[in-house]
C-alpha cells in the first residue's frame, strides 16, 4: 500500500481514478446504498440542520482505500476542483466554503511519477511547491490566481523546465483600478498582502504572538480599509492582547462592511457572555446562526446564555445539540484535543460527571495546556475540587 500524507490530496487522487474507471463497483455500491435509503439518517440531517459535513461510513471507506503504485502511475492529470463527484459521495450538502477537502501541502505529488497537469486548483492552499521540481513529466500547472500555490519561486523555476503555469485571469476592465496584465507589479502586491494576512492569522492561531499580527493588520488595513477579513482579525488580535474595547469596535466595523459575517457576530457573543452583558450576547449569537453559523460552538454559547439567563430546558435542548455537532467532528478527527475539551465542556454542564471527566482526560493526556485551561473555565466550576479532576489536570482550587 502506498502511504500518503494528505489525506485530501489522496482523495483528489482517487477522484481521477474512478473518473478513469477504477472502483466503478466500489462506487456503484455507494450509490445503490444512497438510492435505497441505506444512508437516509444521514440525509435527513443533511435536510433538516443543513449539514454540510461528510458521511463517517463512506468518508472511511476512502479514507482506508488502499492504492497500488500501479493504479498512482496511471494518473497524469489532478484537479482540484471543489465540483469533484467523490466530494458530494461523502459530504452530501458540501458548498466549498470550509476547508474539509482543502489541499495544505504538495508533499505527495513526487507519488504520481507520470503526473502532467495539475488543473482547477481551486482546493489548493499551499506555501510550499517544491515537491513538483521532482515530476519529470509535468506539463501544465494551474496557480487559481497565484492564491492556490503561493511559492512564486518554485513556479518560476518549473517555467524555466518547460512547464507551462497559469496564473489565472489578471486582465481586468478599464474601470478596474486594482491591478491588469500591463502591471504585474499590483499582482505581485496582491501576492504579498496575502501571505502577511496569512502570517498574521498565524502570529494570532498558532504561535501566540498577537502584537506581531496587529502591527501587519493595522498596515494591512492601510491599504484595504473595507476588508471585512481584516477587520475580524484585527478584532481577534486585540482580543488576545486583552483590549475588550478595541476588539468589539474591530468586530463592529467588520460587521458594518459585510452585514452577514457570522464569526464577528459569534466572537461578540462571547465578548458580552464574559462581560455579564447576556442579553447582547443572545441577539449576537443568533445573529451567528441566522447568518450561517451551524457550528457545535455556536450552540455551545447559546445553551451557556440561556442557563446564565434561567431558562434550563432551552439550555439542555441547546447543549444536546452542541454535543451532538461535536460528536460528529470528533468521528472525523478522534484526536482533535479541542474538540474532547468542549465535549468535557458540555458534558460538565449537563451536570454529567463521569462524561466530562473522561473526555477532560482525553483532551488533557494530547495536550496538557487543557488541564489549565480546564482550571479556569467556569463550565467546569462544580468538579475543580473532585479528586478526580484535580488528578487530571494537576491544579487543585485553592
Amino acid at each position: 500500500m502506498v502511504k500518503f500524507k494528505s489525506l485530501n490530496f489522496k482523495l483528489a487522487v482517487i477522484n481521477e481514478l474512478i473518473d478513469s474507471g477504477r472502483y466503478a463497483v466500489q462506487v456503484e455500491k455507494i450509490e445503490e446504498g444512497i438510492s435505497k435509503g441505506k444512508y437516509r439518517d444521514y440525509y435527513e440531517k443533511c435536510a433538516k440542520k443543513d449539514y454540510y459535513g461528510p458521511h463517517p461510513e463512506i468518508f472511511e471507506f476512502f479514507k482506508n482505500l488502499e492504492l497500488t503504485e500501479e493504479e498512482l502511475d496511471e494518473v497524469k492529470r489532478v484537479n482540484f476542483e471543489g465540483e469533484n463527484d467523490i466530494y458530494l459521495l461523502i459530504a452530501h450538502n458540501w458548498d466549498g466554503e470550509d476547508d474539509l477537502f482543502t489541499v495544505d501541502t504538495l508533499e505527495d505529488a513526487p507519488l504520481l511519477k507520470n503526473l502532467e497537469r495539475i488543473e482547477d486548483s481551486f482546493l489548493l492552499d499551499v506555501d510550499d511547491a517544491a515537491p513538483l521540481l521532482k515530476l519529470k513529466n509535468l506539463k501544465f500547472v494551474d496557480t487559481n490566481n497565484t492564491f492556490g500555490i503561493r511559492d512564486m519561486e518554485t513556479l518560476a523555476a518549473l517555467e524555466e523546465k518547460g512547464v507551462e503555469v497559469d496564473y489565472g485571469d489578471t486582465d481586468f476592465d478599464e474601470d478596474d483600478e486594482e491591478f491588469d496584465d500591463d502591471d504585474p507589479s499590483d499582482l505581485e502586491e496582491d501576492i504579498q498582502a496575502a501571505d502577511q494576512f496569512n502570517l498574521a492569522q498565524d502570529l494570532i492561531w498558532e504561535r501566540d504572538e498577537p502584537e506581531k499580527a496587529l502591527a501587519i493588520l493595522e498596515e494591512l488595513i492601510k491599504g484595504e480599509p473595507d476588508d471585512a477579513d481584516l477587520w475580524l482579525e484585527k478584532g481577534n488580535a486585540l482580543d488576545r492582547i486583552g483590549d475588550d474595547g478595541g476588539a468589539e469596535t474591530a468586530w463592529r466595523k467588520c460587521i458594518e462592511l459585510d452585514p452577514e459575517y457570522s464569526e464577528a457576530y459569534y466572537n461578540l457573543a462571547n465578548l458580552y457572555k464574559f462581560s455579564g452583558r447576556s442579553e447582547e450576547a443572545m441577539k449576537n449569537i443568533d445573529l451567528a446562526i441566522k447568518n450561517g453559523m451551524e457550528e457545535a460552538e455556536a450552540y455551545h454559547v447559546k445553551a451557556q446564555l440561556h442557563d446564565i439567563l434561567g431558562d434550563k430546558k432551552k439550555g439542555l435542548a441547546l447543549f444536546n445539540e452542541a454535543l451532538n455537532l461535536y460528536l460528529e467532528e470528533l468521528n472525523i478527527d478522534p484526536e482533535d484535543s479541542e474538540v474532547l475539551f468542549q465535549i468535557a465542556c458540555v458534558h460538565s454542564m449537563m451536570q454529567h460527571e463521569k462524561e466530562a471527566l473522561n473526555y477532560l482526560h482525553m483532551a488533557v493526556e494530547l495536550d496538557p495546556s487543557h488541564g489549565e485551561r480546564a482550571m479556569e473555565d467556569q463550565d467546569f466550576a462544580w468538579l475543580k475540587d473532585k479528586p478526580e479532576f484535580i488528578k487530571i489536570t494537576g491544579f487543585s482550587k485553592s
